[in-house]
C-alpha cells in the first residue's frame, strides 16, 4: 500500500505562539497513530515574500521555496496552521502562497481560452486556524474571511479535496486549561486526518 505523505504548514512568523503547540500536539498525534509528518515553519524559510512581477515576470524560486514545491507535491495531506490577523491570513503565509502557487505548479491557465485547470488534485488539507473573535462573530460578520480565501480562493481552486477546518477560538486570556482543551481538538482533528488518509 502507497505511504501517505503529511505535511505541515505553520504559518505564524513567531515560534513562541499557540500555533506552534497546535503544530507539535498534530504532529505528535500522528507519530503516536504511526504516521510521520514532515513540518514546515514558514519563518524559518528564506525567501523573498513579494511576487514583484506577478504572473508577467516570475521570479527564480529561492532554494527553500524550491524544496516547499517539492514537499507540497510529494504530500497527499497538507495541514495550514496560521493564526487571524486583520481578519486575513498573515502576510508571511500570504507571501508563501504568492510564491510558490504559480502557473504550471498550483494550477494551468490556457491564454487562448482563458481556461483554468487545477493541478494539485488527488490531495486533501486542513485548515487550523487561530483568533479572539468568536466563531458567530467571525462567520455571521466576517463571513470566515481568511477561511474562505484560503479554502475556496486557493486550495479547492488548485485541486485540493476535502478541506477541512478548524477554527479555534478565542486564545486572548484563556487559561492553560481552556488552551489545552483546545488541543484536544486538534488531536482529535489529527485522528480524523489518520482515517482519510489510511
Amino acid at each position: 500500500m502507497e505511504t501517505k505523505k503529511v505535511l505541515v504548514i505553520n504559518g505564524h512568523p513567531d515560534k513562541i505562539s499557540f500555533n506552534e503547540e497546535i503544530a507539535q500536539a498534530y504532529l505528535k498525534e500522528l507519530a503516536d497513530l504511526g504516521t510521520e509528518a514532515t513540518y514546515l515553519p514558514l519563518r524559518d524559510l528564506k525567501f523573498d515574500p513579494v511576487l514583484r512581477n506577478g504572473y508577467r515576470l516570475i521570479s527564480e524560486l529561492e532554494p527553500d521555496l524550491k524544496n516547499a514545491v517539492e514537499l507540497i507535491k510529494k504530500s497527499t495531506h497538507i495541514v495550514w496552521i496560521h493564526p487571524l490577523w486583520w481578519f486575513g491570513m498573515p502576510a508571511l503565509l500570504k507571501g508563501f502562497i504568492d510564491r510558490v502557487f504559480l502557473p504550471d505548479i498550483a494550477f494551468s491557465f490556457n491564454k487562448e481560452t482563458g481556461e483554468e485547470k487545477p493541478l494539485l488534485g488527488g490531495r486533501s488539507a486542513r485548515i487550523i486556524s487561530t483568533g479572539d473573535a468568536g466563531k458567530d462573530l467571525y462567520e455571521k460578520v466576517f463571513n470566515n474571511s481568511a477561511i474562505t480565501q484560503l479554502k475556496l480562493g486557493i486550495l479547492e481552486f488548485s485541486g485540493f479535496d476535502p478541506v477541512s477546518v478548524n477554527y479555534i477560538a478565542p486564545i486572548y486570556l484563556k487559561t492553560r486549561e481552556e488552551l489545552d482543551v483546545y488541543l484536544d481538538e486538534i488531536r482529535a482533528a489529527a485522528k480524523e486526518d489518520f482515517k482519510l488518509i489510511s
